[in-house]
């Protein structure tokens, strides 16, 4: 008769270790996931959209967008042609003073909807954004972009609310 195979128990300790292990990794994908959520949903955030996960452009770019999170705003990516449809065109960059301090998204946001709109009347010459039924939005940078990036820009730029444009705006 043929011996039964000897049956081989882990020790308790390398089991709680695994099972630690996964539950410690779980719980950081959990708090990344809430802090990137957290991170882009100031009352500006409608208007202004968060530049750490934006490129940054200059007057006369056209920009699409890429999906934000539900409930977020979209963000922008790469330029594109403009003579191809795209989502956005860049009507112009205001650069803050480089200080060390943020000065709040309240403040930049403030700032842009000061100077964002006379810097689409001169980008669009005789014809106003309401003419055009163009709608006029901006981004600036959030807190950990403006300490770590060094982005000091407020971008304004319009896009047509019904849909795609081809050509520049100039």
């Amino acid at each position: 008769m043929a011996e039964p195979a000897p049956v081989f128990v882990r020790p308790w300790w390398r089991r709680t270790s695994v099972v630690v292990g996964v539950a410690l990794a779980a719980l950081a994908g959990v708090v990344i996931a809430v802090l990137a959520v957290s991170g882009s949903s100031s009352d500006d955030q409608t208007n202004g959209l968060p530049s750490a996960a934006v490129p940054r452009f200059d007057a006369g770019d056209c920009f699409d967008f890429l999906a934000g999170p539900e409930g977020g705003p979209d963000l922008p990516r790469g330029k594109v042609s403009c003579d191809q449809p795209h989502d956005a065109e860049v009507v112009a960059v205001l650069t803050q003073p480089d200080k060390d301090d943020y000065p709040g998204s309240a403040s930049l946001g403030a700032l842009a909807r000061e100077r964002c709109p006379e810097r689409v009347a001169e980008y669009l010459g005789q014809v106003s954004p309401e003419t055009a039924k163009l709608s006029m939005r901006f981004y600036h940078p959030t807190d950990a972009a403006w300490r770590f990036d060094g982005d000091r820009n407020v971008t304004c730029f319009v896009t047509d609310p019904a849909g795609p444009m081809t050509g520049s705006l100039r």
